[in-house]
């Protein structure tokens, strides 16, 4: 689905094809890929519950897209629920066993 969306990843089109761009892609896909996974799994830091799965899942869809401006809606979506994971691996990390 990246190589239709971005040509920079096929290495091959002189006209589409930058360094800075390919960065880009791979970096934001491999971020959506790690984010979808969560969703799928359920767990991330902490373990997640349906909605905060659901939300990250959009988030992810939207990483993967190559276009700045999707990306940066894409953290800003997933902020909360990210926000949430790092407080509660805090919280669990932070008790005594």
């Amino acid at each position: 689905m990246v190589f239709a969306y971005s040509p920079a990843m096929l290495l091959v089109l002189d006209d589409y094809f930058t360094w800075g761009e390919f960065v880009h892609t791979t970096g934001t896909c491999i971020i959506g890929i790690l984010m979808l996974g969560a969703a799928l799994i359920g767990y991330m830091l902490c373990p997640m519950g349906w909605f905060a799965r659901l939300w990250i899942a959009v988030a992810a869809i939207m990483m993967v897209a190559t276009d700045a401006q999707i990306n940066l809606w894409a953290v800003v979506v997933a902020a909360p629920v990210l926000l949430h994971q790092f407080i509660g691996w805090r919280r669990n990390r932070l008790l005594p066993v």
